[in-house]
């Protein structure tokens, strides 16, 4: 199997649009459908919006033919202590085609990733994962965040 990675251009944005349906129809299952029709009109505006700019996203492909995808966002904040650049990336969205999966793919994909955000001045990246993620993530160096404070959200 020979692999190789690229960043994803303009010119992918239905790719990108069709793996990350198929991404969070899987991960979301019966509650993924009442929302598909707004969550593609919004991927099909965000995308052409972001790419290369604040959304980088990455594909291993073998012969043209792509087996895994991950995206990596990056935002600014006031720098802090925890974060001293102002820039955080989270890495999300890694999906591997169901027939490629535990072959090393995502590893790989995840290690170009990582590679290509080594240059982007980051203070740290940070993810939301499935556990039986877990292990391949702290083999990145990931780790479980430990804080006194508590994440929470208002919808």
């Amino acid at each position: 199997m020979i692999i190789t990675y690229r960043k994803a251009t303009m010119n992918d944005i239905d790719l990108l649009v069709k793996l990350r349906l198929a991404f969070l129809e899987e991960d979301s299952g019966d509650a993924f459908e009442p929302v598909r029709g707004a969550v593609t009109m919004q991927l099909k505006e965000y995308f052409p919006a972001h790419i290369e700019r604040d959304c980088f996203c990455y594909f291993a492909e073998e012969y043209g033919v792509v087996l895994a995808t991950a995206m990596l966002s990056i935002y600014e904040r006031p720098a802090g202590t925890l974060f001293p650049t102002g820039r955080i990336g989270r890495l999300s969205s890694v999906y591997t085609i169901p027939e490629q999966r535990r072959k090393g793919v995502a590893s790989g994909l995840i290690k170009y990733v990582l590679s290509e955000a080594d240059t982007m001045n980051l203070s740290y990246i940070e993810l939301t994962d499935a556990e039986d993620a877990k292990p391949m993530y702290e083999k990145f160096g990931f780790v479980v965040r430990q804080s006194n404070y508590t994440e929470m959200v208002r919808r």
